[in-house]
């Protein structure tokens, strides 16, 4: 197994760090991580890559953790397995669970863009056209087969 050669680092406050990769969304000075960590919130359970790793990918409630499914936020660097109990237990105490829904299913650009236009049915998404739904920003070729398949699961389909 090979090994990764650390470097010492200084961050901008002065601490000196040693890291061996150049990774954006793994943590840096390990003193500022600390600082950053909040004191009560969900994100104050996780380690620090992981709290890191949901930051960086904007998801810094658990409304909008709720809005991805597990397998989702497991294909975030940075999230591994160890984390899911954890945030599986917050979401809970909150009411809230990971999706479950047609949405959870989407690639997240394609979901971001149904949300945007207030889509989150499949009775919602039935009252479009193909081509009116392939000019939303984020929804591409690739995304139509899945939107049918799970259109035609429920007896739907687009509007002609």
């Amino acid at each position: 197994m090979a090994t990764s050669e650390k470097n010492l680092r200084i961050c901008s406050k002065g601490h000196k760090y040693y890291k061996s990769s150049y990774c954006p969304t793994c943590p840096t000075c390990p003193t500022c991580g600390q600082e950053r960590k909040p004191d009560n919130e969900f994100l104050s359970q996780l380690s620090g890559p992981a709290r890191g790793a949901l930051e960086h990918n904007g998801i810094t409630t658990l409304q909008q953790l709720s809005k991805f499914s597990e397998k989702e936020i497991l294909k975030i660097h940075g999230i591994g397995p160890a984390s899911l109990p954890t945030l599986r237990a917050v979401l809970k105490e909150k009411g809230l669970s990971f999706e479950k829904g047609f949405l959870s299913q989407l690639s997240a650009p394609a979901r971001r863009a149904l949300e945007s236009n207030e889509i989150t049915t499949l009775q919602q998404l039935s009252k479009f056209s193909e081509k009116e739904i392939l000019q939303f920003h984020g929804i591409g070729s690739s995304s139509l087969p899945k939107l049918k398949a799970v259109l035609k699961e429920e007896e739907l389909s687009f509007e002609n």
